[in-house]
């Protein structure tokens, strides 16, 4: 969660070459990008949902469950 949605994704964008995938308007102001490194729907989403700036949550792509631990 970000305080401004759609400046953070032109950072990703134009920092790490992320390209947006779609993007939602919440209601009241806020949005959410989602943003893409490769064929899946999103590799990161952004939003300003949230009245505090944080770390929602993280997915790591694994082969295998024994890759994971």
């Amino acid at each position: 969660v970000v305080p401004d949605a759609p400046a953070a994704a032109a950072w990703f964008q134009r920092v790490l070459g992320l390209r947006t995938t779609d993007r939602m308007d919440m209601g009241m102001g806020k949005r959410a990008v989602f943003m893409r490194t490769n064929a899946r729907h999103h590799a990161l989403a952004v939003t300003d949902v949230l009245p505090e700036p944080m770390f929602h949550h993280l997915m790591v792509e694994a082969k295998t469950l024994e890759d994971v631990g």
